[in-house]
C-alpha cells in the first residue's frame, strides 16, 4: 500500500500594544498586527500543486542533545519513529525544528552537513541558523528545496548551549 500524506502548516503571530500619544499621553489607541499563513499539502509529487508524498518526524521520540553534541540527518536516507526508511530525493517541501526544552541562553544551530552539506534552503559558504524555539522553512505550489543524494543531502543540528536541549524535527517532501 502506498503512503498517502496530507498535511497543513499553520502559524499565527498576533501582537497588540496599547499606545499612549498626544499631550501628556491623554489619547490612546491599540496597535495590532498579525501574520497568519496556512499552507495545506495534499498527497502527490512535488510537481503537483501543494504535493507531498513523504513525511519524516522525530516527535514521538524527541531528540535530546547534550552540550556541544550534534546530530546529522541524511535527507536521502531517513528512518522515522515508526522504523520506516525513505528518501526525500524529490525535494523538501517543509522543515520544522521545534525546541521543547532548553535553558535560557542555550540554542541549536542548523548547518549543512560536513560531507554532503544540504544547500537547498541554506546558501552561502558557511551558512548557519540559530534556533532558540522554532524554525519553519516552507514552500508551496510546485516548489521544493532540492536534494541531491550523496552530494547535497545532509543537515547537522548542534547544541550551542551549556545544557541539554530537547527538540522535535519534521520534514515533508517527495521521493522523486
Amino acid at each position: 500500500m502506498a503512503q498517502v500524506c496530507y498535511g497543513a502548516l499553520a502559524y499565527n503571530l498576533q501582537i497588540s500594544e496599547a499606545l499612549s500619544f498626544g499631550a501628556l499621553g491623554t489619547n490612546s489607541a491599540a496597535a495590532t498586527g498579525q501574520i497568519n499563513p496556512t499552507l495545506a499539502y495534499v498527497t502527490g509529487a512535488s510537481g503537483t500543486s501543494m504535493g507531498i508524498n513523504l513525511h519524516f518526524e522525530k516527535s514521538a521520540n524527541p531528540v535530546t542533545l547534550a552540550s556541544s553534541a550534534t546530530v546529522t540527518y541524511t535527507l536521502s536516507s531517513l528512518t522515522d519513529d515508526l522504523g520506516r526508511n525513505f528518501s526525500m530525493a524529490g525535494g523538501v517541501t517543509y522543515l520544522v525544528i521545534y525546541i521543547t526544552s532548553r535553558t535560557a541562553g542555550d540554542y541549536l544551530t542548523l548547518t549543512p552537513g560536513a560531507t554532503h552539506g544540504w544547500t537547498g534552503a541554506l546558501s552561502g559558504t558557511t551558512p548557519s541558523i540559530k534556533i532558540f524555539k522554532l524554525l519553519l522553512i516552507a514552500c508551496d505550489l510546485t516548489d521544493h528545496f532540492p536534494i541531491a543524494a550523496g552530494s547535497n543531502d545532509q543537515i547537522t543540528i548542534t547544541n550551542g548551549g551549556a545544557n541539554s536541549i530537547t527538540f522535535q524535527i519534521g520534514l515533508a517532501g517527495c521521493a522523486s
